[in-house]
């Protein structure tokens, strides 16, 4: 059993050093199962050989991504105009736990010298819209998209709405795992919160009307097709549950949203419950 116990310790140990500085992000931003960190355990590694998520690893993501986007930026900038720090728009699903995680992703973020803008509970493409919008530098939105409601984690976009870049993504995890070796002269500043719903909103209005303009067709004939049992509508919980449901209904189109029947987004649903840290054999 003793001998059992150092095999894994030193099986630990080392995945703990060839990790070190590898990049945190994987195909579509860093996502993991929703947790607390407990004290002395390293978030960075918890999300690792566990897969989790927590406040205090949002906090570290926070500071890493708004350090190296503010270092990118003062790069950038002529000394012939004044200097205003990069503004960072964030928006979030509907998912237990993000709340905690957003506070703690804009903290981090304050503390690197980034000003942080809320836009509330918006889809990913609104957040886009709020990035473009806003013209702000970069934008995060807190999701685990399609995976189960256990979920949440961080995408990043650039300031034209693209997701982030390997380059990029590289940088902020080296400093994640390293710390800032910089000393932070000032922080950041919470600007007033955006309805970003409502100019989401008012973006796919006025998108519905140059499309039915353009097929020349009026937005009530659009429902023709549809039949006489109408649609079931599915927003996986998201921020279109209540207004898309009630948008088409008013142009008569009959729906049922069913996602709204479950509390969590994508509870019991999602992309399975695989785990990077479950192992399978093969006889």
């Amino acid at each position: 059993m003793l001998q059992l116990v150092v095999r894994m310790l030193l099986t630990q140990l080392s995945r703990s050093d060839s990790m070190v500085g590898e990049r945190l992000h994987g195909t579509d931003g860093i996502r993991g199962k929703i947790s607390t960190c407990e004290q002395g355990k390293n978030p960075i590694e918890n999300l690792i050989f566990q897969r989790e998520f927590s406040p205090e690893l949002a906090h570290i993501i926070g500071l890493a991504t708004g350090y190296a986007i503010f270092q990118q930026f003062s790069n950038s900038n002529t000394n012939e105009e004044p200097f205003v720090a990069p503004l960072i728009v964030i928006g979030w699903d509907r998912r237990d736990g993000n709340s905690s995680i957003v506070n703690s992703l804009v903290n981090g973020l304050n503390e690197s010298g980034c000003n942080t803008q809320l836009v509330g509970e918006v889809p990913t493409p609104g957040l886009h819209h709020c990035l473009l919008l806003l013209n702000a530098d970069a934008g995060m939105m807190v999701t685990a998209s399609h995976n189960p409601a256990t979920d949440s984690g961080v995408k990043l976009f650039d300031k034209y709405g693209f997701k982030s870049m390997p380059e990029l993504e590289d940088l902020i995890s080296e400093y994640a795992w390293g710390g800032i070796k910089k000393e932070i002269k000032s922080k950041g500043q919470i600007l007033e919160e955006y309805d970003g719903l409502r100019a989401y909103r008012k973006h796919l209005k006025e998108w519905l009307d140059v499309v039915s303009s353009t097929l020349g067709l009026e937005i009530e004939q659009l429902s023709d097709p549809v039949c006489e049992q109408g649609l079931i509508l599915d927003c996986s919980g998201g921020a279109a549950t209540d207004w898309l449901n009630f948008g088409l209904a008013r142009r008569g189109l009959l729906c049922d949203e069913v996602s709204s029947r479950d509390v969590p987004i994508n509870d019991n649903c999602g992309a399975g419950e695989f785990n990077s840290t479950d192992s399978w054999s093969y006889r």
